[in-house]
């Protein structure tokens, strides 16, 4: 059954389980969000995009869809303010620093997170809202002031490149993000792509 797009938009903006909820610190980072979304604008103008809708604290952070007359697609934004350190894997993903098998075993074991927590992460939230869409073509990006601590399958640190895609992470942590994001497929949905 095919439904309206802006139907669409109205039942993701309304879902509970895909709202944010923001607290003092939240406040701080609504400055970055506006001036990121106004620069945001003057990229679309320049590049000559005539049609295009910004929603701010509806779906996620901010989200664009290409038309406001008739959509086909929507690029939702987490966009986070950090005023200290890089992100680091579990402050994006909510789940547990994953062994690098390249590395000997030192100490302990690192104690697993429950797969089931990513829903609350940023990363998760995101791409639940991203699952949510069926009509419109949808994706999502993670923007932020800050770089994130994680090791990209090259070797190198993504805090060096910026920007970089989920794709690029090293296979131990993709592995474990896919297995996260699987805990927010329904029931005989398709897996997640690597």
């Amino acid at each position: 059954m095919t439904i309206n797009p802006f139907t669409e938009l109205l039942d993701v903006t309304n879902r509970d389980d895909l709202a944010e909820v923001g607290g003092s610190h939240n406040q701080k980072g609504v400055e970055f969000q506006r001036h990121w979304a106004v620069m945001r604008m003057f990229e679309l103008e320049k590049a000559g995009v005539l049609d295009f809708l910004f929603l701010f604290e509806a779906i996620q952070d901010v989200a664009i869809v290409d038309s406001c007359i008739s959509p086909t697609t929507i690029c939702v934004y987490q966009i986070k303010k950090k005023d200290r350190k890089e992100w680091a894997w579990a402050d994006l993903t909510a789940l547990h620093q994953p062994k690098d098998p390249s590395k000997p075993s030192i100490g302990g074991k690192t104690k697993a997170k429950p797969l089931t927590d990513i829903q609350n992460s940023p990363i998760g939230k995101l791409y639940a809202t991203i699952l949510a869409f069926k009509e419109l073509k949808s994706t999502g990006r993670f923007v932020s002031n800050a770089g994130s601590d994680l090791q990209l399958a090259d070797g190198s640190n993504a805090a060096a490149s910026l920007p970089f895609a989920l794709s690029e992470l090293s296979t131990y942590h993709l592995d474990l993000l896919s297995k996260g994001f699987e805990t927010l497929h329904k029931t005989g949905a398709p897996v997640p792509d690597k």
